[in-house]
């Protein structure tokens, strides 16, 4: 609207929307002596009202133009909420959260790094909502890591001599059915559909994608059975099949809870998160291992390498075992002396780990080696090893009389004893 003054007139003119539209008069109300009355000078005139109730129908050829248009109406019982288009906005408070006096809260931040060549760059990472970065100092945030899909079972199968071999698929729910005998020289096409035709693959609507690099069978699982942690096939005979997993299948969601955020010190594009969190709280959940990028927050890899621990045994005698996740295995003699094949099978034979999943391996020198010098030129003398001792031995004696000496006892049976002696 448009006012003038000319003594103690005003004069007030509408526009805009309320052009060429008869208004309502103001109200006016004088106080403290003033008074102030409203006169309509001019009504407004010239647009084109429909009421409620009625309708508009315009004929072919007739143009509307430089006149205003008010349609009256109550318009539609509800209004839809629905929004034609989604916005993200970001990491912002959660309103009348669930706390005391329902006050603004935000989820859990695990962790904050700043690129050290830009201080408007921020990346932060959260217990249940991913990655997320800003460039602008915090006005305006990008989720990274949520952006991320799952990733698919990956196991492979390795075959070795002639024969035949089947494997075995127990599903999540504890069901399983194993393949026809299948030739080691078969086609990763016989595999394939071998595997697809059990109950516990096919039967559950998943399919696997097998192919075949020399002795190797890599087999990936697809449809229900895709993007989810899978158990690991089993092989009959053992001898010529080894099975083991590659690639642990992921959901979409498993990397979006994450505990740990660094960036690599020097080079700012290089970031890693470590998923999972440790605070035990009711919705803290496991991640799904370490990620890495290389290209500030667009790319992410998990990153994978086998686990490497040494087993030191102590004594001359006793025995011990082994547990992985709660499970433990047989008990082994150190005087069995047990060799890196003993342990490797001791260990797949756990349910924890199963067939081809740990490779152990000895020293090149794995034997106790002792040396036992004799002096003097005449007489005997014995050795004794955990309580059992020989009879006499002569002070010249050989190796093979000396080993033999030892072979005897109870507690030894199988020493090697190595020329020459050492002698005065």
């Amino acid at each position: 609207m448009n006012v003038t003054r000319a003594g103690n007139v005003f004069t007030i003119s509408f526009h805009g929307k309320f052009f060429a539209f008869n208004q309502p008069s103001l109200g006016a109300l004088g106080m403290a002596g003033t008074n102030a009355m409203v006169l309509t000078t001019v009504q407004g005139a010239g647009a084109t009202i429909v009421v409620d109730g009625a309708a508009l129908e315009l004929q072919g050829g007739i143009t509307v133009g430089g006149e205003s248009l008010l349609i009256e109406g109550r318009g539609p019982a509800q209004v839809s909420n629905v929004p034609e288009e989604w916005f993200n906005i970001g990491p912002n408070p959660i309103n009348n959260a669930q706390t005391a006096g329902n006050q603004a809260v935000t989820g859990r931040v695990t962790g904050v790094v700043t690129d050290f060549t830009d201080s408007n760059v921020i990346y932060i990472a959260t217990a249940g909502g991913g990655v997320w970065k800003t460039k602008d100092g915090g006005k305006s945030w990008l989720p990274l890591f949520d952006l991320q899909n799952g990733a698919d079972e990956q196991q492979t199968v390795t075959v070795n001599g002639t024969g035949t071999f089947t494997l075995t698929f127990m599903d999540l729910a504890g069901a399983s059915d194993t393949t026809v005998p299948l030739p080691t020289t078969a086609s990763a096409q016989d595999l394939q559909t071998a595997l697809n035709r059990l109950s516990t693959i096919g039967g559950n609507d998943g399919s696997v994608v097998v192919s075949r690099t020399g002795n190797v069978f890599t087999i990936t699982f697809q449809g229900n059975l895709g993007a989810v942690n899978q158990p690991i096939l089993t092989a009959g005979p053992t001898d010529p099949v080894t099975v083991a997993t590659i690639a642990d299948g992921l959901t979409a969601d498993d990397p979006l809870y994450v505990g740990a955020i660094a960036m690599d010190p020097t080079d700012p594009r290089i970031i890693y998160i470590g998923t999972g969190e440790t605070n035990n709280s009711i919705d803290s959940f496991y991640g799904s291992g370490i990620y890495r990028t290389i290209d500030s927050g667009k790319t992410w890899t998990l990153v994978s390498n086998n686990a490497i621990e040494t087993i030191t045994v102590l004594g001359v005698g006793g025995t011990f075992d082994f547990a992985f996740k709660g499970v433990v295995g047989n008990t082994l003699n150190v005087l069995d002396f047990p060799t890196a094949a003993d342990i490797d099978a001791e260990l797949e034979g756990l349910s924890t780990i199963g067939m081809g999943n740990v490779q152990v391996t000895s020293p090149v020198n794995d034997n106790n080696v002792q040396v036992v010098t004799s002096t003097g030129g005449a007489g005997t003398f014995t050795l004794t090893f955990d309580g059992a001792t020989t009879a006499a031995i002569n002070w010249n004696s050989t190796a093979a009389q000396v080993q033999t000496a030892l072979a005897g006892l109870a507690t030894v049976g199988g020493a090697t004893a190595r020329t020459p002696w050492t002698m005065p």
